[in-house]
């Protein structure tokens, strides 16, 4: 079995996909899994294969799932992608394999357990993004700044970043993920 890794970006994960997915066309879709890394523990049969960011292959992927299944369909990879579930990059794998073989019809298949398993990491994504819309406090730096400092379990800072960018526009202000060491600056 060839396994897949890549870093927890948007950009590496797009790449991971694509690079699998050729292979898979050689060797079959049921030898390869993806895994975002760091990976703990390693199998001893299993070949291990670190895949970095390329963003022509990332935007053919993405290019590819919005014409071929739905702009909703990318919608749900891309909040899937935000997760820290060890076992999302295989989920969006899975949701492709079928969505690209179906078309837009996925996203009605309630009962498919690929499909299951995509919506259910995206509706936890959702869910974090909006608990910390609601309880994100600001403090003020010299009545210029104000910072919000916040430790999500999935990568919501962008999301929140968003929401407050719509509800503060004219104000400074940074959100800052304590967990990744990142951070969302509205000049």
């Amino acid at each position: 079995m060839k396994i897949y890794t890549c870093q927890d970006r948007l950009t590496d994960i797009m790449t991971c996909i694509y690079d699998a997915w050729s292979e898979a066309l050689k060797v079959g879709h049921n030898q390869i899994q993806l895994k975002k890394e760091p990976i703990y523990q390693q199998t001893i049969f299993d070949e291990y294969i670190h895949v970095d960011g390329d963003s022509s292959k990332a935007e053919k992927v993405i290019r590819s799932i919005r014409r071929n299944i739905s702009e909703t369909a990318y919608l749900n990879v891309y909040y899937a992608s935000l997760s820290a579930d060890e076992n999302a990059l295989q989920a969006i794998y899975d949701f492709l394999r079928v969505g690209f073989a179906v078309g837009s019809h996925i996203l009605e298949q309630y009962t498919n357990t690929c499909v299951m398993k995509l919506l259910e990491i995206r509706r936890r994504v959702s869910n974090e993004s909006h608990h910390f819309r609601e309880f994100a406090r600001f403090q003020s730096l010299n009545s210029k700044v104000y910072v919000s400092h916040l430790e999500p379990k999935n990568d919501v800072i962008m999301l929140v970043g968003t929401h407050f960018a719509d509800r503060m526009p004219s104000e400074h202000w940074m959100i800052i993920d304590d967990t990744r060491k990142t951070a969302c600056v509205h000049p």
